[in-house]
């Protein structure tokens, strides 16, 4: 019988994968759009990043889309984000 933590194993380096992905999603939104976003702010399902930021910084985000999409996935390696929301 396997044990418990040869099991989580598994999960733990997706949890890690995630927390990348987010930092580096942080990281071009401040570079490309000047906006100061924290993580609470930011939640990726399905290859989509939904942020929770003020409308004004929105409309900001929505017009360097192209950019900050095509950034995040060069920095990461392949197709990760596909959407912004």
């Amino acid at each position: 019988m396997q044990d418990v933590s040869g099991f989580l194993k598994k999960f733990s380096f997706l949890l890690h994968k995630k927390e990348q992905t987010v930092e580096c999603c942080i990281s071009v939104i401040e570079e490309v759009a000047k906006i100061s976003i924290h993580k609470e702010q930011i939640k990726i399902r399905r290859n989509t990043l939904t942020t929770n930021i003020p409308q004004a910084e929105k409309s900001h985000l929505f017009m360097q889309k192209k950019l900050i999409l095509s950034e995040i996935n060069k920095r990461l390696g392949k197709t990760v984000i596909t959407e912004i929301r």
